[in-house]
């Protein structure tokens, strides 16, 4: 089992006899910011041999029976993926058959590739979910709904990307944020992204942080552990920061429960687990002021997966368990 994030690679073992996910291992994306000399091509070869390499390292040598890859971006029915956006970035993102180059490495192996986002809902399947909304708030941004346990992509395939939806940042926004992706305000990378704005504007005036660099060239490009750390001791610059990425996220879960009715918004991703529970309680105070009261308990419709659940490697577990599909279906959006 893999999961592929636009910042780090997590990886298990599966054995169905008896239904048990062995321990993650993860390691850093080679990405097109890490590795920014790269071209698509080798770039993505980075990632493949990163992959194989913690295979080797959770088999010990052995060869997988079956294999299924959570990649983050859209996934075609025979394993070919759209676009790559947190691992290639705009400039270079392209179509790319993960599919075809991971079953050269594992001829006799049952390759599945499921967008990630599939692969993370399907462990709230497991858990007896099924009508929800899963979002990441990773590296980027990215969704998917899920009626009667499956996920719903449309007749094309292109559901479940909501982290290119433009919009503006909330209204306490540095004065030069401007209309952009979702995933560039809202995601770790998109709040770095505002962090920066924040300081430079703030440069020569009232300090308002003692825990980040009053210096947009001193903030990490890749990690937003540094901003997450100051949120959780609620720094005033980084209170400020999050809660201005936070809206246009709390936008956009509004509009799908007025839209379609949803109820159960699971909230996963690295960034959204390591601000914990003070994020969450502003992305429902949002949705709420967001939309009218029909005596909805926004409370109860947003929750943050558990740090120490790797949703998408348990929901991927979950179609293996499940399945006997020989096809890369998306399973998934032709359901279980």
């Amino acid at each position: 089992m893999f999961d592929i994030g636009g910042t780090t690679i997590r990886a298990g073992v599966f054995d169905n006899s008896t239904g048990s996910l062995g321990p993650a291992k993860r390691v850093a994306t080679p990405n097109f910011q890490t590795h920014s000399e790269l071209g698509a091509r080798e770039l993505l070869e980075k990632v493949i041999e990163a992959v194989t390499a913690l295979a080797r390292d959770l088999l010990g040598g052995d060869q997988p029976s079956v294999v299924v890859v959570g990649y983050p971006g859209p996934v075609l029915p025979s394993g070919v993926v759209l676009r790559s956006p947190t691992i290639l970035g705009p400039a270079l993102d392209c179509e790319c058959n993960i599919k075809a180059r991971l079953q050269e490495g594992w001829p006799g192996a049952e390759i599945r590739v499921l967008n990630d986002l599939s692969c993370a809902g399907y462990a709230y399947v497991a858990q007896g979910h099924r009508d929800f909304c899963v979002i990441t708030v990773g590296s980027g941004i990215g969704n998917k709904v899920f009626l009667d346990g499956r996920p719903v992509t449309g007749p094309s395939g292109r559901g479940g990307e909501i982290g290119h939806l433009q919009l503006f940042p909330g209204e306490r926004a540095p004065h030069s944020a401007r209309r952009d992706e979702l995933g560039n305000i809202a995601s770790g990378r998109g709040a770095i992204n505002l962090c920066r704005q924040f300081v430079d504007e703030y440069a020569g005036k009232r300090i308002v942080s003692d825990l980040l660099p009053m210096s947009g060239d001193e903030l990490s490009r890749d990690d937003g552990s540094q901003l997450a750390r100051a949120f959780r001791m609620r720094d005033e610059l980084a209170v400020r920061i999050v809660e201005t990425s936070c809206y246009p996220l709390a936008q956009t879960i509004a509009a799908m429960h007025l839209a379609i009715g949803l109820e159960s918004f699971f909230i996963v991703g690295g960034f959204a687990k390591a601000l914990g529970r003070d994020y969450l309680d502003i992305l429902i105070r949002y949705a709420q002021e967001l939309t009218w009261d029909l005596g909805q308990d926004w409370k109860n419709m947003i929750s943050l997966g558990n740090e120490d659940v790797e949703e998408a490697l348990v929901g991927a577990a979950h179609v293996v368990a499940n399945t006997s599909n020989k096809n890369n279906c998306e399973l998934a959006e032709g359901g279980l």
